[in-house]
């Protein structure tokens, strides 16, 4: 090993060169400003259930869009996600209400499972559809495109979030907040569900055992809905 004149910098011989070349992995964090706070959750959520529930009555699509796409991404799905469902893939049985997401980063399917709250909303949503003639066969895009016919592209729908979030507060926030959000509140709670919700590829082998719908699942989708919609519960909004 010798040191450069220009840099006095180690010089490796060009046996060792691949030393050079490997570097430390750089850790993804996440910064507190890409997460909403309770406060925020409150006013966002609060701000576009009023909004939405005008919209039904005038049947505003694209507040009732901005409405929905805030509570998938708040549910952890990404914009590509959100943009490639389908309506056969939003599941609302009883016990074990889900979105089977197909088409994911990775490619790697998983069930996303949610509560009574939010379930009750698709719900809505779904009937919204039917009332305004859109598709809700099994193949129809959740997110449908007027225009096209076909499904939302996610730079449509990122904006859609962009408005639904400034109806409640002003700095911006991205979907990807969306996730942030869950990941953050609910680690505390069960960090290994988070990884499941979220579709994180660490820790693979117990995810195998993790896809089993157990009680711990709705205890953990129940406390989350607690956080999430508890402002409007409080504000007399539905449900």
């Amino acid at each position: 090993m010798t040191f450069t004149r220009e840099n006095r910098q180690p010089s490796l011989s060009p046996e060792f060169g691949f030393l050079m070349k490997t570097k430390p992995k750089k850790r993804w964090e996440v910064r507190w400003h890409q997460v909403l706070t309770k406060e925020e959750l409150a006013q966002i959520t609060v701000a576009n259930a009023l909004a939405k529930e005008e919209a039904l009555k005038t049947n505003d699509r694209s507040t009732i869009i901005e409405w929905m796409i805030l509570n998938t991404s708040l549910w952890g799905l990404r914009i590509s996600e959100s943009a490639h469902l389908k309506c056969g893939q939003v599941f609302l049985g009883e016990n074990a209400a889900h979105l089977d997401l197909r088409i994911t980063k990775g490619g790697k399917p998983r069930d996303v499972f949610i509560g009574p709250v939010f379930a009750t909303f698709l719900t809505e949503y779904l009937a919204w559809k039917k009332t305004v003639g859109d598709p809700v066969d099994a193949n129809a895009p959740f997110f449908l495109s007027k225009r096209t016919g076909d499904c939302m592209t996610a730079e449509g729908l990122r904006k859609a979030f962009k408005r639904a979030v400034h109806r409640g507060i002003e700095r911006k926030v991205t979907p990807h907040a969306g996730r942030h959000t869950l990941g953050t509140h609910m680690s505390r709670v069960d960090l290994k569900m988070v990884q499941k919700i979220l579709g994180h590829s660490s820790l693979a082998t117990t995810e195998v055992y993790a896809h089993v719908l157990n009680p711990h699942i709705q205890e953990f989708v129940e406390q989350y809905e607690t956080l999430l919609y508890a402002a409007l519960k409080e504000n007399g909004q539905k449900p």
